[in-house]
C-alpha cells in the first residue's frame, strides 16, 4: 500500500512538472518547438553582401565595407558564432551589454539568426556606430507590442537615465523606437533602438537596430533590401 501511494505521488509530481513546463516553457528555446523554425535554430550565411537567413531563406543586404575583416569581429552569423557572442565574457563590455539586455528582454537571443555591426560589438560603445540583430518569433502583433512595453521599456527605464517609446507604421513594418539618454559618467550619450516587426505567413521577423542618428540611411537601405522567401509569403502590412 505504501509503495502504491509513493508511486502515485511521484506520478502526480511528474504531471505537475509537465503542466508547469507547458505554461512557462522551462527554458525550452522557442525554435525547438515552434513549427515556423522547422526544428532548427536560426542562423545565417553570407553571399557577397547578402545575408541569407536559415531555415526560412529570407535575405537582406549589408554595406560592402562591413564584410572586410576588422580588428574586432562584427559579423556573427553561424550558430557557433552566435553562441560565442552570447557566452564569451570577452563580449560582455557593460556599455554594450545594457543595450543587448533590452533586446533580449523582447526577443530571446536564441531566436536571432544574425548579429551584425559597422564595428565590433565589444568595441566599447554603441555611440557613432550601428549594431543590429535579425530575429524570428511566433508572437502575433499584439503580443509583441505588449512585450515591447512590459519588458523592453521597463528594462530600458531601469538601465538608463531616460527611455521613451514611440510606435509608428513604417512602410509595411510596425516600428518601435526607443529614445535613450545614458549618462554613466560625466558624458551624455543619446542612442536610438529601433525595432521593426512584420508577420510573414505566421512567422514574425524582427530587425533590432541600436544606432546613432548618423546611420538612419543605412537602416533604411537594409530594410528595403529585405526579401522574404516564397515559403514565407504573404507578408502582412503593418
Amino acid at each position: 500500500m505504501r509503495r502504491l501511494r509513493r508511486s502515485f505521488l511521484i506520478r502526480r509530481k511528474a504531471i505537475g512538472l509537465v503542466l508547469f513546463c507547458f505554461v512557462i516553457g522551462c527554458g525550452v528555446p522557442e525554435w525547438s518547438t515552434d513549427p515556423a523554425f522547422h526544428g532548427t535554430r536560426p542562423y545565417s550565411t553570407l553571399e557577397g553582401t547578402t545575408v541569407r537567413v536559415k531555415p526560412v531563406d529570407a535575405t537582406f543586404s549589408i554595406p560592402e565595407d562591413w564584410i572586410v575583416p576588422q580588428e574586432r569581429k562584427n559579423l556573427f552569423l553561424s550558430s557557433e558564432e552566435m553562441d560565442r557572442l552570447d557566452n564569451n565574457p570577452a563580449y560582455g563590455i557593460k556599455f554594450d551589454e545594457e543595450y543587448g539586455s533590452v533586446l533580449d528582454s523582447i526577443v530571446p537571443f536564441e531566436n536571432c539568426a544574425a548579429h551584425i555591426g559597422s564595428i565590433g560589438w565589444n568595441a566599447g560603445t554603441t555611440n557613432n556606430n550601428l549594431q543590429f540583430r535579425f530575429c524570428m518569433t511566433s508572437l502575433d502583433p499584439d503580443r509583441f507590442s505588449e512585450r515591447v512595453v512590459s519588458r523592453g521599456l521597463r528594462k530600458a527605464k531601469s538601465l538608463f537615465e531616460e527611455a521613451d517609446l514611440v510606435t509608428i507604421n513604417h512602410e509595411g513594418w510596425q516600428k518601435y523606437r526607443f529614445d535613450i539618454v545614458d549618462a554613466p559618467t560625466h558624458a551624455i550619450t543619446i542612442t536610438t533602438i529601433d525595432l521593426y516587426f512584420r508577420r510573414c505567413n505566421g512567422t514574425a521577423v524582427v530587425f533590432a537596430f541600436v544606432r546613432s542618428s548618423a546611420y538612419s540611411d543605412t537602416v533604411e537601405a537594409i530594410l528595403r533590401s529585405f526579401q522574404a522567401s516564397p515559403s514565407m509569403l504573404p507578408c502582412e502590412m503593418a
